[in-house]
């Protein structure tokens, strides 16, 4: 049976609740921006930081708390990991956000 929504509120560390409402947050800011699409650094990522891979860890089929596509670029091409990601928060992202500690 898969787990409910509050099963996987369960499941997010601290900092996995914090970029989901970076994520919503920046994409209220300016839901036209993109289609809602964003970049790690769109939410405060830099060279280093953790937001690359808690966004990924929130793209995982058992949160779909994230959504993800790959931007057409030349790094893109070539096959790059580093290779530029879009992500775009979900419903069920932004309802754990808001579940998660802010009143929002």
């Amino acid at each position: 049976m898969a787990a409910n929504i509050s099963d996987k509120a369960r499941l997010l560390t601290a900092r996995e609740a914090e970029i989901l409402r970076f994520a919503r947050d920046t994409t209220d800011a300016d839901p036209r921006r993109n289609g809602g699409w964003f970049t790690p650094s769109d939410i405060g990522g830099y060279d280093g930081s953790d937001h690359s891979r808690i966004l990924r860890r929130l793209v995982a089929e058992h949160f779909a708390m994230i959504d993800e596509k790959f931007r057409n670029t030349f790094m893109a091409a070539m096959g790059s990991r580093k290779a530029g990601r879009l992500y775009r928060i979900t419903e069920a992202g932004r309802i754990e956000a808001a579940a998660k500690g802010d009143k929002k």
